[in-house]
């Protein structure tokens, strides 16, 4: 059933918590991806997959997608899978304003693998992404979360892996 619903489409139309976990296991499995080895090859056809499951993401399964959407559209320390960033990028310009603002509240400073993975050049590609998709004025921040958010957009570096790290703590 899940296959046909793929192919059509169809998942807006399913029950929210099936939708909520089918998104929570596809978004699993592209992070599960990003740490394995052959990552580049394989990593297009999860993130993909995770794309085709509906027009807007669960609010259960939100969190989830957007560390899977992340942690693509940074890569890893050999680079980027160009094939998959393409489909995060996407996906990511999707999600509304006032998610992001949530996001960057309440979900970063809970997210371990993204706060690890924010370290050294390649974070430079969600600086790019937020200034060149107008996501670069939410000011209601916790005080931590706003050093981090505005060390991104910035691009600093070693600001960055700082409050990320304060944040890990």
């Amino acid at each position: 059933m899940k296959n046909a619903l793929l192919k059509v489409g169809g998942f807006d139309y399913v029950p929210e918590n099936l939708r909520s976990v089918t998104f929570i296991k596809a978004a699993k499995q592209v992070v599960e991806t990003h740490f394995a080895s052959n990552n580049f090859y394989n990593k297009p056809g999860v993130v993909k997959r995770l794309a085709s499951l509906g027009t807007v993401i669960p609010p259960a399964a939100l969190m989830p997608c957007f560390q899977a959407y992340l942690i693509v559209l940074i890569g890893n320390n050999y680079g980027r899978s160009w094939d998959a960033v393409s489909i995060a990028e996407a996906e990511l310009r999707k999600i509304s304003i006032d998610r992001w603002i949530h996001f960057f509240k309440v979900g970063i400073n809970k997210d371990e693998i993204i706060l690890n993975e924010l370290s050294g050049a390649k974070v430079r590609y969600l600086t790019e992404f937020l200034n060149q998709n107008g996501l670069n004025t939410f000011d209601d921040l916790p005080r931590k979360n706003k050093q981090l958010y505005n060390a991104l957009l910035e691009g600093n570096r070693l600001r960055i892996e700082k409050f990320a790290s304060d944040l890990l703590a």
